[in-house]
């Protein structure tokens, strides 16, 4: 392990944000050899993404890019539940630094770095955030600015996809995404809970996930003719059982990754649920997801930070290839 991932919060005073830290502390606007651990606050692993993002490079653009920002993903809380306790930054568990980070890193330590922490809590206000909630202007110029910026700066971990972790979990591998070819569409299609669109949208779905899935059969027959297969990401075990209903036949095959922790209704959303699974585990289970659904050929997304985190980590799948399962078909 090296010495800046095993860093714990608890040593340094930890500010409410990025700008009360400035307001206390402003020399780092001219202080070279700095890094700034943004801590995870009360939400998901995909937002705490997207905040960072944000936080982070308002700090590199209007306070000191020479400083580093790093993720500190070190308390478990209602809503974020993917830290393991026997380390210092679970985010060191997911993700690695790409060269850019690396190369002023190595040969040094701790004592030669002034360490700063603040929550990465919510967007700053007044500076371009995420817009998850226009899926016209999704691929928009600031989202990219976001991706783009943390891609530079950090990969996730090759070992996810086929991950064997102290857990001993071992994802399994998606026979058709290994061995593509052209004539043969992987769709990854990705359902959130129904819980889940209601508390996003404030209203119920206009149609049912089954007639969804139906309608989707329809649309995928038409196109491609059988030759296609279906990578199925969701935390709902139920929505699993619609789609071996609904997809397999003698010439469409299903995939899902039977390890990861589900829940069986849609009428709850699953993370409160999932308290006596909390830690690196569920962090496996949804980078696990975006990992396979980031080599898919076509995307049915829900609405939820796991469309960001795919973005985070690179897709496949081109933008007149990405559809939204808001609305009707």
């Amino acid at each position: 392990m090296n010495w800046w991932e095993n860093i714990y919060f608890k040593n340094y005073k930890v500010y409410t944000d990025i700008i009360e830290l400035y307001k206390n502390e402003p020399q780092i606007s001219n202080q070279d050899n700095t890094i700034i651990f943004m801590k995870n606050s009360m939400s998901g692993l995909g937002s705490q993404m997207t905040i960072f993002s944000n936080n982070s490079h308002y700090a590199y653009s209007k306070i000191n890019s020479n400083i580093l920002y790093i993720p500190h993903y070190s308390e478990n809380n209602p809503q974020f539940k993917y830290h393991d306790e026997t380390y210092a930054n679970s985010f060191f568990i997911y993700f690695e630094l790409t060269d850019i980070y690396k190369n002023r890193l190595k040969n040094t330590n701790i004592t030669d770095w002034n360490i700063y922490f603040c929550y990465a809590t919510t967007w700053i206000p007044n500076y371009p955030k995420f817009d998850r909630y226009s899926f016209e202007d999704y691929y928009s110029s600031n989202n990219n600015i976001f991706y783009n910026y943390f891609r530079s700066l950090f990969k996730l971990y090759n070992s996810i996809y086929t991950i064997k972790n102290k857990y001993n979990i071992e994802y399994t591998n998606i026979p058709d995404i290994n061995n593509k070819h052209n004539d043969h569409k992987i769709i990854g299609i990705h359902l959130r809970s129904d819980m889940h669109y209601r508390d996003e949208y404030q209203y119920n779905r206009i149609i049912s996930v089954k007639e969804t899935l139906y309608k989707l059969k329809e649309r995928f027959d038409d196109l491609y003719k059988n030759s296609y297969s279906i990578f199925i990401a969701t935390d709902i075990s139920t929505y699993i059982e619609y789609c071996k209903e609904i997809f397999i036949n003698d010439s469409i095959k299903l995939y899902y990754i039977p390890e990861i922790d589900r829940i069986d209704s849609d009428i709850y959303d699953s993370i409160p649920l999932l308290d006596n699974k909390k830690g690196v585990k569920l962090g496996f289970d949804i980078l696990t997801e975006c990992k396979v659904l980031s080599e898919c050929d076509e995307l049915w997304l829900s609405t939820s930070n796991i469309t960001c985190i795919l973005e985070f980590i690179g897709r496949n799948a081109l933008d007149s290839n990405i559809h939204y399962l808001h609305g009707p078909i």
